[in-house]
């Protein structure tokens, strides 16, 4: 599925409409790629799109499984407590910020 903001989001189930002022998805399709060619989308983006909303009620994303990424923030604070102390082992520093397990294997600043 293309790469869409909440706003493009929204606008495709606009485009829908609702009652008996409905498009089809193929429809909405030619009028969102025609707004948006250097993003266009095909029948099936519509057809999620249109069925997460009417399950959900809801057009942004659910929370994703696994292990949450290390924010901007802790980066910094890694990085500083690096340069404070450039002996520490991985682990160490890993302890010393709430157990950034993911450092050891890939911190990207």
């Amino acid at each position: 599925m293309a790469h869409l903001t909440v706003t493009q989001i929204i606008e495709i189930l606009i485009f829908i409409g609702c009652g008996n002022k409905t498009r089809t998805q193929q429809e909405v399709c030619n009028l969102f790629n025609a707004k948006y060619p250097d993003n266009t989308i095909i029948q099936s983006t519509v057809s999620k799109i249109e069925s997460k909303f009417r399950e959900t009620g809801d057009v942004k994303d659910l929370p994703k499984s696994g292990r949450p990424k290390i924010t901007q923030d802790k980066k910094i604070d890694i990085v500083l407590s690096i340069e404070e102390n450039p002996q520490s082992t991985s682990t160490l520093v890993a302890s010393e910020n709430e157990g950034c397990i993911q450092l050891k294997r890939n911190f990207i600043v």
